[in-house]
């Protein structure tokens, strides 16, 4: 059976509707409120850069040392081998030059017979060495003849005989020396079949030189 609405009932049911619908609004509103405020957080993260928490910087340095250069190493010198025989041999004194005394007194010194030739020089005071042969520093067998070349001076010089002095005092003998042109030049030995005499000169008796060449006294003095 059906029942009768009047407008009274039909005004109640539209208030009805309305506060309903009145209600739902603020909640409507708030949810759109907040998904805004959540949008605008979720666009605010997204454009911060992300970094992470911890960075790792390796740095890799060079350090440049100067080390001053090893010192080289010091030469051992090689063995030295054993002396041969042409080594042991003496050497020529150097003689050119010389007054005739101090060539022969040298040569001798060395081991060496002086072998004496004159000859006219017009440059070679008289007396002096022009030349020898071997020549300075060959090396010789000791014993060995060494000749030089001694100057007479020039042809204008006049020759004068060495005398014999053999057997003479040094003071007897110096005089004659000196008496015949030479200047003397005294030398001792240990002769002593002429001890305190003049056992040896040179050249022999009789032998020609340039005045003012030296004449060899040698004379004997027992030790």
């Amino acid at each position: 059976m059906a029942q009768d609405v009047g407008p009274e009932d039909v005004a109640v049911q539209d208030d009805d509707a309305r506060k309903r619908r009145g209600g739902l609004l603020p909640l409507i509103l708030l949810v759109i409120v907040v998904a805004v405020i959540l949008w605008l957080i979720w666009q605010f993260l997204g454009r911060m850069p992300v970094t992470s928490d911890i960075s790792e910087v390796t740095a890799t340095a060079t350090i440049e040392v100067n080390t001053p250069p090893a010192p080289p190493e010091p030469e051992i010198p090689a063995a030295v081998e054993s002396t041969s025989a042409a080594d042991e041999i003496p050497r020529v004194p150097d003689v050119v030059g010389d007054s005739q005394s101090s060539a022969i007194r040298s040569l001798e010194g060395a081991g060496y017979v002086a072998r004496v030739t004159y000859v006219f020089s017009d440059s070679t005071p008289p007396g002096l060495v022009i030349s020898q042969n071997p020549s300075g520093g060959a090396t010789l067998r000791s014993g060995a003849v060494v000749n030089i070349i001694v100057s007479k001076g020039t042809q204008a010089t006049p020759m004068v005989t060495m005398p014999n002095i053999i057997g003479m005092t040094q003071s007897r003998a110096t005089a004659k020396v000196k008496a015949a042109g030479l200047k003397p030049y005294i030398l001792h030995g240990t002769d002593q079949t002429y001890a305190g005499r003049v056992g040896n000169q040179w050249p022999l008796g009789g032998t020609e030189l340039p005045k003012g060449s030296e004449g060899f006294i040698q004379v004997m003095i027992v030790r």
